[in-house]
């Protein structure tokens, strides 16, 4: 057996026997033992969760006797958690036959634009929003891959050879602990959206988490801070100082207590976790001006029918899109539902060669900037309604960042004794945001009115990953990367 299975499948054993209120498995493709990532896992007829990239799923209900899992390329499953535990937690699937041929010798399929047009046409009453509670989990994973970092040191009037010294050894310690460092940053949150039916939205957080590694924190803002840091201490601590970057001004008087005093948060902010939601969910709400509208414009992208699979007890067409212009970038694959028209999944990202958005500007101002990746993937699960809402939304970025910022320091004496350096930064920001919705149910415009946003909502600091904090809760399966992070003391 493959060792990454077995490790994780030990993992998974170790977990049920801990907390006996959970279930996890993983899902594997018959005959070959990959793991399969993203496939549905129902628990009931409108809940459930979804597999993580390593296949891996986890329930916490108690209740629970079987599951239904689904999942593009394979035939449905329905089975009995009493299976899954005598199959030592693992659950193949097979892969499914393709039937466009089939179904083309007994049914006409009908014109692509005719799809297109009835998706669009029948969108709003398939997929609407308005008037709605969504219980939902999110999680946020962000990182800087660091290609490149330096600090170059141009002037030092105002420190002492002494110092000067042991000033370039911290700046070599710190280059060498960013250029090495594996430093990621998680937050978690689970909570109630409210929809009302002009799409304005509030959101009441029931629990938030940050795992991070603040001390080892090797972000780029973070860089910048502990280098202006590294220098000030350098400089005489009873002065304060001129700040300029370039020929910019950013501090007129600052000094090293006001550097080093900072008081770490102990809220979020709910504003700030509702707009990691937004760019999640305006995919759906406001359809016309939403990456899905862009999509589903057959005057910007060619699309072909691939072929055919069976979900929600009907037939769905798996369709394939690709830019039929320059301006356009994106491609990948849409699952329609044959009855209605609804959209189950979409799944896309950058088209070969497309780029997104790109400055570069590092002549003038020492600064590029390009969108190099950007992928994602909005699931639906029909509610009891017959309605396709959201089950599991993702959105990637890989984006290259290059900054070479001048630093110097003035002191407010008579003297004016300057030090200045350089910083160099290059590498690319990762950033991933997940939204898994756990139930969904109508509520009146009076109802969402009379609803107060809260300000902030208290988070938990991890050393680590604890699943006991969400107990009784559907969340999202961490990675490996993320089970084992461990805050460094």
């Amino acid at each position: 057996m493959n060792k990454f299975i077995s490790v994780i499948i030990f993992t998974l054993l170790s977990a049920f026997i801990v907390q006996s209120q959970s279930l996890s498995a993983i899902i594997l493709e018959k005959g070959t033992g990959n793991p399969i990532p993203y496939a549905a896992v129902k628990i009931d007829d409108y809940n459930g969760v979804i597999s993580n990239e390593e296949g891996i799923f986890t329930i916490n209900n108690p209740n629970v006797k079987s599951i239904i899992i689904s999942c593009l390329g394979f035939q449905e499953l329905e089975i009995s958690i009493d299976a899954i535990i005598k199959a030592d937690y693992k659950i193949e699937l097979e892969t499914s036959v393709n039937q466009l041929n089939e179904i083309l010798i007994s049914n006409k399929l009908p014109n692509i634009d005719s799809i297109i047009f009835n998706i669009r046409k029948n969108f709003k009453q398939n997929h609407d929003l308005a008037n709605t509670e969504l219980e939902l989990f999110s999680r946020r994973t962000s990182y800087f891959d660091f290609k490149n970092f330096e600090i170059d040191v141009k002037k030092a009037q105002a420190i002492p050879k002494k110092a000067l010294s042991e000033l370039n050894d911290e700046v070599s310690r710190l280059t060498s602990n960013v250029i090495k460092s594996n430093s990621k940053s998680f937050n978690d949150f689970s909570g109630n959206l409210f929809i009302g039916d002009s799409s304005k939205t509030k959101l009441i957080p029931k629990q938030s988490t940050e795992l991070v590694d603040v001390k080892n924190d090797y972000s780029v803002e973070k860089v910048q801070e502990r280098s202006q840091t590294i220098f000030l201490k350098a400089l005489d601590t009873n002065l304060t100082y001129k700040v300029r970057t370039g020929i910019f001004k950013v501090e007129d008087s600052l000094s090293f207590n006001e550097i080093t005093v900072k008081d770490e948060p102990s809220t979020h902010s709910v504003k700030e976790l509702k707009s990691r939601l937004t760019p999640l969910l305006s995919n759906i709400q406001n359809f016309e001006n939403t990456i899905i509208g862009e999509i589903l414009d057959t005057k910007l992208y060619d699309f072909s029918i691939r072929d055919v699979t069976f979900t929600d007890g009907s037939m769905a067409y798996v369709i394939d899109f690709k830019p039929r212009k320059r301006k356009t970038k994106f491609a990948g694959t849409l699952i329609v539902m044959s009855n209605n028209y609804a959209i189950k999944r979409l799944d896309y990202s950058f088209a070969e060669g497309k780029r997104g958005t790109k400055v570069n500007l590092k002549l003038i101002a020492g600064v590029k900037y390009v969108e190099e990746g950007e992928l994602g993937s909005i699931h639906f699960e029909k509610d009891i309604d017959n309605r396709y809402k959201p089950f599991y939304i993702q959105q990637n970025s890989v984006n290259y960042v290059y900054v070479s910022r001048p630093f110097t320091f003035i002191e407010n004496s008579s003297n004016k004794n300057k030090f200045g350096f350089r910083i160099l930064i290059e590498g690319r920001m990762v950033d991933k945001s997940e939204m898994l919705v756990t139930g969904s149910k109508s509520i009146t415009q009076n109802g969402f009115d009379s609803l107060e946003e809260p300000k902030n909502i208290r988070f938990t600091k991890l050393s680590q990953y604890t699943p006991s904090i969400w107990e009784n809760q559907q969340v999202l399966e961490p990675l490996e990367d993320m089970k084992t992070f461990i805050v460094k003391e």
